[in-house]
Order: C-alpha cells, then structure tokens, then sequence
C-alpha cells in the first residue's frame, strides 16, 4: 500500500493515510525511525509489525490509564481509543483482551453505577445515563431490578434534605418542590405519595 499523506495531529504526533483511507497514529519519532514517508511504500509486513510492537501495547496502556481515571463501559473506552486514533482491530483486540481479564464487564459496571447513584438518582435518570454511556438496555434494566433501591426511599431522602417538613411550605415552594424531583426522573404520583406521607408524619 501507498502511503498517500502524513498528517500532524499535534507537536508529537501524525497521522498516516494510505491509498485504503486512515491507517493510524504515531509520533514524529517513530515515524522517521520507520522510514515512512509520503509517497513511500507501507508494506503488509510492516504495517503488521507496527500494530504488533507499537499499536497494541499503546492500545491496552491507554485503556488502563483510562480505566485507572473512573469507571468505564466497553462503549466509552472504545470511543476514547477511536478518539486517539487507533485503528478498528487494535481496538477489537484491546477489548477483547480487557473482557477477558474483567478490566471491562458493562454488567459489572451498570451494577456499580445504580449502586452508587442509587441514593441519588430516579430509575429513569440511571438508565438514560447508562444507555448514554452505550450499555445495553438488557443489562440496564437487569441492574435497576437488582440493586436500585425503592424509588419511594430516595424521594423521601431528597425531600427531607432539601425542606424538611414539606407541610410548612407555601404553595409556590410546594410546586418548586415538585419541579425539582420531576427534572430529575420520579413520577407524579412517587412525589405525591411520598410527600403526603412525610406531612402527616409531622402531624
């Protein structure tokens, strides 16, 4: 294959195009150490060897200085290694080896997610967070029926810590009350039922 352009994606790195499309990333360095050039001769050995001795393990240090940071999906550490620039079967390969390892479990994962925003979050706004960060509804809604708690019990925890006794406030606060539990994914009636419930427990 024909190297057609190399491309400066900033001071250290390029990218390098063949007749075929996008190739892949590298820095300055490795590029004039590999005599790649525009205009040169890419050939299947080498573009093989560079996946092999460069690409990969690049691949799997990012995706572990990735994971290191926070909690990922497959989803998100797959659009980060698109992002840097690694071709489609070092990413295949990277994921495949995590999955393997349990570095990348999305079931796992969404697990954590709704038993760390559980206390917090409405059902509705786990799972369109979690379907944002590309998991799969099944596996969603598996960990929504196994480790979100009562959607009654984070109400009353929001509610009590923002006003406390919802009986004492005027009409406009009482909307605003409502207003703010509804934009953040509970129902109507959870709100209503669950505010009714703590006024009379101040009777």
């Amino acid at each position: 294959m024909t190297i057609t352009s190399i491309v400066p994606v900033d001071k250290r790195k390029c990218k390098v195009f063949v007749d075929e499309g996008f190739a892949f990333v590298l820095y300055r360095g490795e590029i004039g150490r590999l005599g790649l050039e525009e205009g040169g001769t890419l050939s299947e050995e080498l573009y093989r060897q560079i996946e092999t001795e460069l690409l990969n393990r690049r691949a799997r240090e990012r995706s572990v200085d990735l994971l290191k940071a926070s909690d990922k999906s497959e989803s998100q550490i797959r659009s980060r290694l698109e992002e840097d620039g690694f071709p489609q079967p070092v990413i295949d390969r990277t994921i495949a080896l995590l999955k393997k390892h349990r570095y990348v479990d999305d079931e796992a994962f969404a697990r954590r997610y709704v038993e760390n925003g559980g206390a917090r979050k409405s059902r509705r706004q786990l799972a369109y967070e979690l379907r944002q960060k590309g998991v799969d509804s099944e596996l969603v809604d598996q960990a929504l029926r196994e480790a979100a708690p009562p959607e009654e019990e984070t109400v009353r925890r929001l509610v009590q810590k923002k006003v406390g006794n919802p009986g004492e406030l005027s009409r406009e606060e009482l909307q605003k009350l409502y207003a703010f539990l509804g934009r953040k994914g509970y129902s109507y009636e959870v709100i209503r039922r669950v505010i009714g419930e703590i006024c009379d427990e101040y009777q």
